[in-house]
């Protein structure tokens, strides 16, 4: 058994390295805020997960290849992907960084990644009252 290899462990630790990635997007577009023909940065993840999800359709079934290998995950996860917004400008210079914007989204974004970050340490919590038969 894989204790670590669970869809819901594995798409925590992918959001949690999702929400960094974003953070670090964010920090770009409010840094280039005043530059010429700079275009945004937006990082694409969980309509990945929504996808990923509607295809599988909770069918997370395991597949071997030989009786005696141990279990592998039928599935790949998905990726968080960092795209330029090139479909808008916010201003005559091209650049379209609304600082506004950027302003909410960091903010959700930090929301995003303390709930995904609890609810991971809610998850490791639980595994180690298993092994442990729930004592210290």
């Amino acid at each position: 058994m894989d204790l670590f290899g669970g869809v819901t462990y594995n798409l925590l630790k992918l959001g949690i390295d999702a929400a960094t990635i974003r953070q670090q997007a964010i920090a770009h577009n409010i840094a280039n805020v005043n530059t010429p023909g700079y275009r945004k940065e937006v990082v694409v993840f969980e309509e990945k997960v929504q996808e990923f999800l509607n295809q599988k359709k909770g069918n997370f079934s395991l597949k071997t290849t030989h009786p005696r290998h141990l279990t592998a995950k039928g599935f790949s996860l998905p990726f968080a992907e960092i795209k330029r917004e090139n479909s808008t400008a916010m201003r005559i210079d091209k650049n379209n960084v609304d600082i506004e914007t950027e302003m909410v989204d960091l903010a959700y974004n930090q929301l995003y990644y303390e709930t995904a970050v609890e609810r991971l340490k809610g998850t490791l919590a639980s595994l180690e009252m298993v092994i442990t038969g729930g004592r210290r």
